[in-house]
């Protein structure tokens, strides 16, 4: 039985160590609880009767991201990848690429608004122009969702210069 509904009927051969499993219809996060029962097993017509042999189904949710975004810096100084949209309070995985170069990872917990954010290293003007590639994520429950178009360019100016202090003379008053 499935969340207490009327029972079903599954055949298959059970392995040579005793292990038997099925496999679900397609679950949503609404499935998340559910409980599954036991109540039979017959095999060479004999019938055995359980009670409380029940399994509760965990389904977790895809993860998913809205946008990313990076502040912009002057030359020397690091700023700071925002992820947004994300599950709320949920551990994961960031998989990302810096100008389609190798992949890249950062791991952490989303905040309960759903954002999660690292730092860059100190970054040069040649770091100007930069594209941050959100490749995937992935949840520590094993979920993963693939991403396309989730990107920022990194905007490095250079730090400001003085080369002279000028002043003209004034009359007083």
């Amino acid at each position: 039985k499935i969340g207490g509904g009327p029972t079903q009927t599954i055949s298959g051969t059970s392995t040579s160590g005793g292990t038997f499993s099925f496999v679900t219809p397609v679950l949503n996060a609404m499935a998340n609880g559910v409980v599954i029962e036991i109540t039979s097993i017959t095999a060479n017509n004999l019938t055995t009767n359980f009670t409380g042999k029940t399994a509760t189904l965990v389904v977790s949710q895809i993860p998913t991201l809205s946008s990313v975004t990076a502040a912009p810096v002057c030359d020397g100084n690091s700023t700071t990848i925002v992820l947004s949209g994300l599950l709320p309070n949920t551990f994961g995985t960031a998989f990302y690429k810096l100008n389609n170069g190798p992949t890249q990872s950062v791991s952490g917990t989303s905040t309960a608004q759903g954002t999660f954010s690292f730092p860059t290293p100190p970054l040069s003007i040649a770091s100007n122009g930069v594209v941050v590639t959100l490749t995937k994520i992935a949840t520590n429950s094993g979920c993963e969702t693939v991403l396309t178009g989730k990107t920022v360019t990194l905007m490095v100016s250079p730090k400001p210069t003085l080369s002279t202090v000028t002043a003209a003379p004034v009359c007083a008053g």
